[in-house]
């Protein structure tokens, strides 16, 4: 499996304002993950498994995951792709543009995953896949129609859902005539960016997954939006920076960060001038400044609250991300989670790879939550990751982006940029050992 080490901590300073209200107490340390693993507490939760048995998918994900790049390299054109089902029957479908029974390849995978391994002939490949995706994009686009979807793996149809039934009178005709027999249209919910503040997350340093605050007076009405994602190096001279979704932006030229401290304090970001805002086709993302202000100590962090426990058994208050995962790695029916300022510790299954939202193609699309909600206003910019083990280390996926609301636990969509976008516009995750 092709991963990164990833960073995702740092520690800044400035100085508080001598009448600022008191300020809520963090954690009075930081502690690391333990108990259960939560994406083996969500599968459990999720889909009424023992423990055993949810340790034993989470083990066989793993193997998926180094599968996919393995297939990757071995560049077989037949190769369509891999998606997991967790119900009725727990199955992994490699999919090729064939109908050969690849007995030879049968055997060279592991005995854990011959057994749960089905090869399934299809007709598109990726590449058709997001290929005609983009057209079906284009053309609802093009008629200023707002839409999501997403090619269903399980049934090899495209499914487009639109906000309204006017919409879905306007939006049919549009389908191209080839496309039209693998098109399911309908009325739902859509996505939208998770902006607007809601609660509030502070840490004793800046992590992924601590809040944005729009303000260095917590008595301020609304004092956070957004939600911290990872630490990055950027430019020529691989300088300091922080991310966070490109769309949330705040009337006020500075940002702030909590941090717990003799004295408490805020720490400054110019949000009116990221180095890097990237809002169009997949990417939703900004790069804040960090200058030397931005720390390095070592801690490759989460940070997260599990409120009354709703993802059962897990506690502490920090992942250490060791790593990231590609997108070609990722697949339909893997488990991961999620830190978001509002809503905190989520989990779900990824449902697409290549969901359409907010007009175009390209982010991962999570649902199936066990949670209260899994996506709400201030989650935007949080922390997308699972956990291939017991214990305290986690793998990076991607940014939240922004979800369907109004909706309750497994109805719900979350939508999210993968992470290693930000490579396309000069900018790097922050690995151990980056200078």
């Amino acid at each position: 499996m092709t991963l990164l080490a990833l960073a995702a901590s740092m520690a800044m300073a400035s100085s508080a304002m001598a009448q600022e209200p008191p300020v809520p107490e963090p954690p009075s340390e930081r502690v690391l993950a333990g108990g259960r693993n939560p994406v083996v507490s969500y599968l459990m939760q999720a889909y009424g498994l023992s423990e055993a048995v949810a340790e034993e998918r989470l083990a066989v994900q793993s193997e998926v995951m180094e599968l996919a790049q393995r297939l990757e390299r071995e560049n077989d054109p037949a190769y369509a792709d891999i998606w997991i089902e967790h119900e009725p029957v727990y199955k992994i479908n490699i999919a090729f543009l064939d109908k050969n029974e690849r007995q030879a390849f049968r055997e060279s995978l592991s005995p854990r995953l011959r057994r749960y391994v089905q090869i399934v002939p299809v007709n598109k490949s990726r590449k058709q896949k997001r290929q005609d995706l983009e057209e079906l994009s284009a053309a609802l686009r093009s008629a200023n129609i707002a839409f999501d979807g997403w090619f269903e793996e399980k049934k090899q149809r495209f499914d487009l859902g639109v906000g309204s039934a006017s919409d879905l009178a306007r939006a049919e005709p549009l389908v191209p005539p080839r496309l039209r027999g693998t098109v399911d249209l309908v009325v739902r919910k859509l996505p939208a960016r998770e902006a607007p503040p809601t609660g509030v997350v502070s840490g004793d340093f800046i992590a992924g997954g601590h809040a944005v605050w729009i303000s260095d007076n917590p008595a301020h009405p609304n004092p956070t939006q957004c939600t911290f994602g990872f630490p990055v190096r950027y430019g020529a001279s691989r300088l300091k920076g922080v991310l966070t979704a490109a769309h949330c932006t705040v009337p006020a030229p500075q940002i702030f960060a909590h941090r717990f401290g003799n004295p408490v304090h805020f720490i400054k970001f110019d949000w009116a001038r990221p180095i890097i805002r990237k809002l169009e086709g997949p990417y939703d993302y900004m790069v804040l400044e960090g200058s030397s202000a931005l720390g390095d100590d070592g801690l490759y962090d989460v940070y997260f609250e599990n409120p009354n426990n709703q993802v059962p058994g897990v506690t502490g208050n920090y992942f250490d991300i060791y790593a990231y995962a590609a997108k070609a790695s990722m697949k339909v029916g893997d488990a991961v989670c999620k830190s978001g300022d509002t809503t905190k510790l989520t989990c779900g299954t990824i449902k697409a790879i290549d969901g359409t939202a907010f007009g175009y193609p390209g982010f991962f699309v999570v649902s199936n939550t066990s949670q209260p909600d899994l996506t709400a206003p201030g989650d935007s910019g949080g922390p997308w990751f699972f956990n291939p083990g017991t214990g305290s280390k986690a793998i990076a996926i991607g940014m939240h982006s922004g979800g369907t609301e109004g909706c309750v636990g497994r109805d719900c969509n979350a939508y999210a940029m993968f992470i290693e976008l930000i490579d396309d516009h000069d900018a790097t995750i922050k690995l151990p050992s980056t200078p």
